[in-house]
Parts: structure tokens; C-alpha cells; sequence
């Protein structure tokens, strides 16, 4: 199985945190894919988790944001089956950092690495680039989503897993549907909304009261602020705070 349909069915049972945020690559691309300046958008996508039974396990809400240099933006949060907290992720590649944003704690957390890397991971996420050796020109043509055409892409990953999505080529092969699934499970993402254009630039910056915490620091205030509830969890703030703490 590639790494993107396993980190996609993963998410059933980790919850919102592990699905939104990734400091692995998902697969691997050209690096002639990332080095040229692409078309921007806006676009609210949303999820929808199903375990092997045909249960619904979680559902989730990203609001998206590419830039023209490659920087990235999204705010996701849990709404099934209990609202989480919101959970902002900022790539600035020019400036080479990642922003993650607490917004109850009012926390930031800054990842320091360079402009290439950040590409490079930014490229690697599967909504961001074509997959290598796809031809486009062979795919079937479906319906124009908000003016730009669509095909249909379908990769059998192994005899248990399928990858099945409706992309924009125009826009790096962004999905704006798609399903993977393995063994019966499955999540089944939508886009909702779609806005081409330049995003907001104040998108790449936290609000200026934001305070910046190692990702231990703003697990522990999250609880102590929310009552009980984690932001991430203990594995997942451990694993931040030794890359936060590694290029400090």
C-alpha cells in the first residue's frame, strides 16, 4: 500500500490531528513538478471516514489555501463524531517555515527547515502534485467542477487497496473528489467550495497575540484550558517537539 492510502485510512482511527498534519512525504514526485509557480485557489473540502463495516468513523472539514509559490494553508478540525478543536498548518516555503496554530491557547509553533525542503514536502502531498508517470492525455474526461475539466484517475495500489479520484489538471492534479479504500474501509473526500485566485496573504502569519510554545508546552495548556481535551495527543507531541526542537 502507497503511503497516501494508508495515512488516509490511519485517520479512522487517530483522529483529526494525524489526518491534517504530516512531516512525511506521501509519496514522491519530480522535482521539476515543484519548481515552477503554480495557480491559486481557495477551497473548503470535506471527509467522511468509514471502518471496514460501512460505519461512519469521523468526519472531517479542511479549509485550503494554495499560493503561487507554493506555500500552503489549511485549518481542519473534527466535526463527527464530536467537534474537535481547530488545527491551522502553514507552509511559508519562501521564508523555509512551518506554522502550526492552537487557537484556543492562542499558540504557535515554528518549524524552522528551508525554502527547497519545504517544496519538496509541500509537493509530496497528495493534493499538490501529479502522481510520476500518469498520463493525463490517456485519462477519461469528466465534468467541468467550477471551470476546469476534470479526469478520472484510478490506481489499484495492491489486490486490497484502490485510490480512485476525480482530478483538476490545470491545478496539479488537485482532487476535487476522491476514495480510497483497503479492505472494505474507505474515506470519501469532496470538495464544497472552490475560489481561483491569490489567497489572502495574512493567511501565512498568525494573529499577532499568538504566542510561540514547543508543542509539548501548548499540549499541556490545551488541556489545562479545555478541561481534559488534548490537542494532539502525547505521541503525536512528542514526535513534533523533537523536530521543533531539532533546527532551534
Amino acid at each position: 500500500m502507497n503511503r497516501l492510502t494508508r495515512q488516509a485510512l490511519y485517520c479512522i482511527s487517530v483522529g483529526v490531528a494525524a489526518c491534517a498534519l504530516s512531516f512525511v512525504h506521501s509519496r514522491r514526485v519530480h522535482a521539476q513538478q515543484w519548481s515552477k509557480a503554480v495557480r491559486p485557489f481557495t477551497a473548503t473540502l470535506t471527509t467522511n471516514y468509514y471502518r471496514a463495516t460501512g460505519e461512519l468513523g469521523m468526519v472531517t472539514v479542511k479549509h485550503y489555501a494554495r499560493f503561487t509559490d507554493r506555500s500552503y494553508y489549511s485549518s481542519a478540525s473534527q466535526t463527527y463524531p464530536a467537534p474537535t478543536d481547530v488545527i491551522n498548518d502553514i507552509i511559508d516555503v519562501p521564508r523555509g517555515v512551518r506554522l502550526i496554530t492552537d487557537p484556543l491557547t492562542k499558540s504557535v509553533m515554528t518549524f524552522h527547515s528551508t525554502s527547497e525542503r519545504l517544496q519538496s514536502v509541500v509537493s509530496d502531498m497528495g493534493t499538490e502534485s501529479c502522481p510520476d508517470g500518469i498520463d493525463l492525455a490517456a485519462l477519461p474526461r469528466g465534468n467541468d467542477y467550477f471551470g476546469h475539466k476534470t479526469l478520472h484517475y484510478v490506481e489499484q495500489v495492491d489486490p486490497n487497496s484502490i485510490d480512485d479520484r476525480w482530478i483538476v489538471p490545470d491545478l496539479e492534479c488537485f482532487a476535487v473528489t476522491a476514495t480510497v479504500t483497503f479492505k472494505g474501509a474507505r474515506n470519501v473526500s469532496q470538495a464544497n467550495s472552490f475560489q481561483e485566485g491569490e489567497p489572502p496573504g495574512d493567511l501565512k502569519a498568525p494573529p499577532s497575540d499568538y504566542v510561540e510554545r514547543s508543542p509539548r508546552a501548548v499540549e499541556a495548556l490545551h488541556i489545562k484550558q479545555s478541561k481534559g481535551r488534548s490537542f494532539v495527543g502525547d505521541t503525536i507531541a512528542k514526535r513534533w517537539e523533537a523536530a521543533y526542537l531539532r533546527r532551534r
